[in-house]
């Protein structure tokens, strides 16, 4: 008994130091942010040469990535037009609380790390209600850094400029960099990419079939873009769905039980003119991870 009891009493006090270093780290953590209002507190996390505050009546042109506390970035600026992560710092405008923190605390080219309460920044920001996987409560991690200060004279050229970088030339080289760089081993079937992530030999899907499908959807950098929040969508395969073309491909040349992985041009996704909210930009490849299965 007494090695049984010293293996218990070793297991106790290794847990309780680790508890003791983990409080010791998480109110490390909370200490170095500083409190802008209730629900919002930031850490400067690079202080830009520059010390000149935000300037009166220009626009204010910044990168911003969105992650929940502990867990992957979900939404990115880079997915969108200029108009998306841009404010015109204008005296006589009210501004939202995001706004007025970022005006009142930095500098061009400073780089933040905010903590903010999930519904104050989407309706801050987003100007929308919450989505489905987020809840009211929950703390947002947003990595912020302030690109640059723009009159609003020349604000249509850079918007433009930046509209050019997206066109199908962009769109190839960005497919053909993820398939050199990825580990899996995907092969063209009807204008998408597939392989199989798992070795199931199924039977083969038809019309009529009845289907439940799950399925993630992510950038080619992983940024998450779309997923059904863990549920299954059933549907009758060959009827209406509404599910991307590229999607309704890759299930007719699988079987049932497949788990697989699948990169859709835009020519099968949201094509030339990105998605109607915005969010995904025009000629974007998506890549997709799917399960499929029968409904008895």
């Amino acid at each position: 008994m007494r090695p049984i009891l010293l293996k218990y009493i070793i297991i106790k006090v290794k847990f309780l130091i680790l508890l003791i270093v983990s409080s010791y780290f998480a109110a490390c953590n909370r200490s170095k942010y500083t409190q802008f209002d209730a629900n919002y507190s930031y850490f400067l996390k690079y202080k830009s040469p520059n010390t000149e505050v935000l300037a009166q009546d220009q626009i204010i042109i910044y990168q911003m990535q969105l992650a929940k506390a502990n867990d992957s970035i979900f939404w990115d600026s880079q997915y969108f037009t200029s108009e998306s992560f841009s404010f015109i710092l204008n005296s006589k405008q009210q501004k939202s609380s995001f706004e007025t923190m970022l005006s009142a605390s930095f500098s061009e080219k400073d780089s933040i790390i905010l903590q903010c309460n999930a519904t104050a920044l989407f309706n801050d920001f987003f100007k929308k209600p919450l989505p489905y996987f987020l809840k009211s409560t929950e703390t947002i991690i947003a990595y912020i850094c302030i690109d640059t200060v723009i009159s609003p004279v020349f604000f249509e050229r850079y918007r433009e400029k930046r509209r050019a970088n997206f066109n199908p030339d962009s769109e190839k080289n960005a497919i053909a960099k993820y398939l050199k760089s990825n580990a899996h081993k995907f092969y063209k079937n009807a204008n998408i990419y597939m392989t199989k992530l798992n070795n199931n030999v199924g039977k083969q899907i038809k019309k009529g079939d009845l289907l439940s499908v799950k399925y993630n959807g992510y950038f080619l950098n992983g940024t998450s873009c779309d997923n059904n929040g863990g549920k299954a969508i059933d549907f009758e395969y060959g009827e209406q769905s509404q599910l991307l073309p590229g999607i309704m491909k890759a299930i007719s040349l699988s079987q049932f039980e497949d788990s697989i992985s699948i990169i859709i041009p835009s020519a099968m996704a949201y094509g030339d003119s990105g998605s109607s909210n915005g969010f995904i930009k025009p000629y974007t490849a998506l890549r997709y991870e799917m399960t499929i299965k029968k409904i008895k």
